[in-house]
């Protein structure tokens, strides 16, 4: 090593060690992106390093809880609570227990009171339960969820009732 490179590496180890050490605290305090609450069945299979039919035993033994069938015909379309997922990776993590605890997490701003009819709009319905335009659409045609429009444009308003109703109908485990 040359006297020119010796004192480069001097005068720039300090600097790029401390820059290296700020990484994890500017890390930190990065705004956290929204997280879709639901996973479908290949994330699911990912973070469980389980197949298909190994997870759908786990959800039938009650091991692997808050599972829903979002599917309008006879092929199973699941859709699994994230905090479910993680809670059967490590016990010691807690997860609601009660359906209503499940829904005062996914929709924390709305009444749950007999009688209301509160909505939410078709983005946030599609996004709570990891759903593409198609899915919803399909599921409004069949008339398992309701919209508060009747003719609905591309992003209709979804009726928090018939959202539960079908949520409930739908619980897998």
């Amino acid at each position: 090593m040359t006297l020119a490179t010796h004192r480069f590496l001097n005068r720039t180890l300090p600097v790029m060690r401390a820059v290296y050490e700020l990484r994890p605290a500017e890390r930190r305090r990065k705004p956290k992106v929204f997280e879709r609450p639901f996973a479908d069945m290949t994330e699911v299979r990912g973070r469980l390093n389980l197949r298909e039919r190994d997870v759908f035993l786990e959800i039938e033994n009650g091991r692997l809880r808050w599972a829903f069938n979002f599917s309008t015909n006879e092929k199973l379309f699941l859709r699994v609570y994230k905090p479910a997922v993680e809670h059967w990776v490590n016990p010691r993590r807690p997860l609601v227990e009660t359906f209503d605890e499940l829904l005062r997490k996914l929709f924390p701003n709305a009444t749950f009171n007999a009688g209301t009819a509160e909505s939410i709009p078709g983005m946030d319905f599609q996004e709570t339960f990891n759903l593409s335009h198609h899915n919803m659409r399909s599921l409004l045609e069949a008339g398992l969820i309701l919209s508060r429009d009747p003719d609905w444009g591309t992003s209709p308003t979804i009726l928090l009732p018939s959202v539960i109703g079908f949520l409930k109908g739908r619980q897998l485990s």
